[in-house]
């Protein structure tokens, strides 16, 4: 308000603020965009024999610290993404489609392996799951 005071309306508008100077300049931003654009075929990491399924922030880190020797926070790099007009989200998973008819006829080989089972024994089924 001392500056509005002082010098009216235009006190009100932000000035230049010293302090350090941001990790990810105009040439950091450009490495970002390359990363994210130099696979035209449409590759995902994975296909490209990577452990993941898309660019991750946390990689985009470690690829910026490996060519660049910046060492960025990935939350540092999501902020420049957004600034970037990028959007970024979490894989969201999928199952895969389930045979209806197969699903039925093993619950209740589940159920009659329960119901013939001692009281006190242990009951394992074979899981679904796919480790990767």
């Amino acid at each position: 308000m001392d500056r509005f005071d002082e010098e009216g309306p235009s006190g009100l508008y932000d000035r230049d603020r010293e302090g350090r100077p941001p990790k990810i300049d105009e040439e950091v931003e450009q490495e970002i965009e390359r990363l994210l654009e130099q696979n035209p075929t449409g590759e995902t990491p994975t296909e490209r024999g990577e452990n993941a399924t898309r660019q991750e922030t946390d990689r985009i880190a470690e690829h910026l610290e490996r060519e660049l020797g910046v060492d960025v926070h990935p939350e540092t790099v999501r902020d420049a993404l957004n600034r970037l007009d990028y959007s970024w989200t979490r894989p969201r998973r999928k199952l895969p489609p389930v045979d209806s008819e197969a699903y039925r006829k093993r619950l209740e080989a589940i159920v009659e392996a329960v119901s013939q089972a001692d009281p006190d024994a242990s009951v394992l089924a074979q899981g679904e799951t796919t480790i990767k």
